[in-house]
């Protein structure tokens, strides 16, 4: 009995006097980052004090950048950190959360000023955040900001910006080897009057990812409602839906990625671009190979920076290094597939869709036994237009002055005859197939004597060939007197 009641007597000392630990543990840490921040910045002034509580502490930082024609006023940055057993604060809905361990950072911001001629004066500011102290691995933050402000050039409105909400919530490890969270940015825009503005609506980033041997797995999805930017008269854009989204997953060995990219249109100076549709996977890659250039990759970074004068040298040996692991990548059954590609420009459209499907791995580079390896789909339909304004700049940077001799049109009629492009009635067909090493183009096996056909339709010797030069007669002295 009594030595039961001692170790609940120790146990009870041992949490009573833990909050005063952990707030020890933070005040280093704090002083810490005051010391290596005043490092980094040499030039700018940084005053901070810590004020230790036994369930809660207070600190202090303050950042005041002087030079010799300005004095800026500083920013105080002001922290309450609760290290008690438990923490209790209320949400914005007013809900009781809890964590071990909060900072509570309020940033407040003053009018700055320069010499009375750059002035930004804040109608609204507000600045706070709740992070949890790292006693375990993940650390935890919750962000919000709004802010509305002016900005003055010799006492004349220059600009204004305006940001309704920032929210950012999430937690990660120290390392980021493991990131989740949620980002929203609601009205953000820059109005500089006649001289241009900026205008987002509502911005949203979802991430929820983790790293196993330095490979990227999970997920991030970017939505942006839209984008307006005017740059008088240089510039006028914008952007309708914005959405894109990137998964990585892995099972045993395999590891797979899927991109995803959509617009729904997009104005560029008048021109109007879109819809955008852009859908990739790279399914069945083998795990172990990609660590392995993960780690390389690595490698390289650091070394680069610990050496910069040597950077050719460690450029050649990571490309030395890839060359012998790419490869490796390929297992059975890996795909690397171009669910759809479909975009809409001024001048025309295009959709293409493709796959690359290995059925063994890679056993030799020579072309002919690779085409054995691999099963091929790809098929592009592009219009007419498109397909023409896209030869004629090809033409244009390749052949230079021999443009004026090369109809664009009566190339495309020549590789609808060869059976090249299939041709309906406002746009060109290809479709592409290689099964146990046996090419078909639109159907029909390749012959690749067309090839040489095809150089002679795009390039003929004629046009490529300069005008034989013109000789003067020569004139005698007889002539000459004559």
């Amino acid at each position: 009995m009594k030595k039961t009641l001692s170790i609940t007597a120790l146990g009870i000392i041992i949490l009573a006097f833990l909050p005063l630990v952990s707030g020890l543990v933070a005040k280093n840490r704090f002083e810490n980052l005051t010391a290596q921040l005043q490092v980094k910045y040499p030039n700018v002034q940084i005053h901070s004090n810590y004020r230790l509580g036994w369930l809660s502490s207070e600190a202090s930082l303050a950042w005041n950048a002087n030079a010799s024609e300005v004095e800026w006023p500083a920013i105080q940055h002001q922290v309450i950190i609760h290290h008690g057993p438990i923490a209790f604060f209320h949400d914005e809905q007013g809900h009781t959360q809890f964590f071990f361990g909060i900072a509570v950072l309020d940033v407040q911001l003053p009018k700055l000023t320069k010499s009375n001629l750059f002035t930004i004066d804040f109608q609204k500011k507000i600045f706070s955040a709740r992070i949890s102290i790292p006693f375990s691995l993940h650390y935890a933050v919750n962000l919000h900001a709004a802010l509305q402000a002016t900005v003055n050039l010799a006492k004349t409105p220059l600009l204004s910006l305006n940001l309704d909400q920032l929210q950012l919530k999430g937690n990660f490890t120290h390392d980021l080897s493991r990131v989740k969270g949620q980002l929203l940015v609601q009205n953000f825009n820059v109005n500089a009057n006649s001289k241009g503005y900026l205008t987002i609506p509502s911005i949203q980033v979802h991430i929820d990812n983790h790293r196993e041997q330095g490979v990227y797995l999970g997920n991030e999805t970017i939505a942006i409602s839209s984008i307006d930017l005017s740059i008088p008269p240089m510039l006028q854009f914008k952007l309708q839906d914005f959405n894109s989204s990137f998964v990585g997953s892995r099972e045993k060995t395999d590891i797979s990625y899927q991109m995803n990219l959509g617009v729904n249109n997009a104005t560029y100076n008048s021109q109007g671009y879109g819809p955008l549709n852009f859908d990739f996977q790279m399914n069945h890659l083998n795990f172990k190979t990609l660590a392995q250039i993960e780690e390389k990759i690595q490698v390289y970074a650091k070394q680069r920076a610990l050496q910069p004068e040597n950077t050719e040298n460690l450029q050649n040996t990571l490309a030395e290094d890839l060359k012998k692991l790419l490869p490796g990548l390929v297992q059975n059954n890996t795909e690397l597939a171009l669910k759809q590609l479909a975009l809409s420009v001024p001048n025309g459209s295009i959709h293409s869709e493709g796959t690359l499907r290995f059925a063994s791995p890679p056993t030799s580079s020579n072309i002919n036994a690779l085409m054995k390896e691999i099963d091929l789909y790809y098929h592009l339909e592009i219009s007419k237009s498109l397909a023409q304004s896209f030869l004629t700049d090809i033409i244009d940077r390749n052949m230079g002055l021999a443009t004026n001799h090369i109809d664009p049109s009566a190339i495309l009629g020549q590789l609808a005859k060869m059976g090249l492009l299939k041709e309906n009635n406002d746009s060109y067909n290809l479709e592409i197939k290689i099964k146990q090493g046996a090419p078909t183009v639109n159907q029909q096996p390749f012959n690749p004597a067309l090839l040489q056909q095809l150089q002679m339709t795009v390039a003929p010797q004629e046009v490529l060939t300069p005008p034989p030069a013109v000789v003067a007669p020569v004139v005698t002295p007889a002539e000459k007197i004559k």
